[in-house]
């Protein structure tokens, strides 16, 4: 695509390929072909610098990715302490999060 050339994808989103459950998993499907993945840049570090068979590819400024963690513990011994602090602040920052959605640019 010539650069500063922009389009507005009008599509619905596609569905994803596939559903992995670990980071390992991901990379493998990718690298084999299958579909391209979005993980995070830690999970690729070594490989983009090393030049494997995988490669980086810019997202538009205006999206804007995100994530949910969830935090767990065995029933028998919830979080204290920091931890529990810790959760505790992530469950009011996520009540207070303003929901937005955004149109998909490319």
């Amino acid at each position: 695509m010539p650069s500063g050339r922009r389009c507005r994808c009008t599509a619905p989103p596609a569905r994803p390929a596939a559903e992995l459950g670990s980071a390992a998993a991901i990379l493998a499907t990718t690298r084999s072909g299958l579909a391209p993945a979005v993980v995070s840049r830690l999970i690729v570090a070594h490989e983009l610098r090393a030049g494997g068979t995988l490669c980086e590819v810019d997202l538009a400024e205006s999206l804007v990715l995100t994530r949910k963690f969830r935090a767990i513990w065995h029933r028998s011994t919830p979080p204290s302490g920091p931890a529990g602090d810790l959760v505790d602040l992530a469950a009011r920052i996520e009540a207070a999060r303003p929901t937005v959605r955004r149109s998909r640019t490319n």
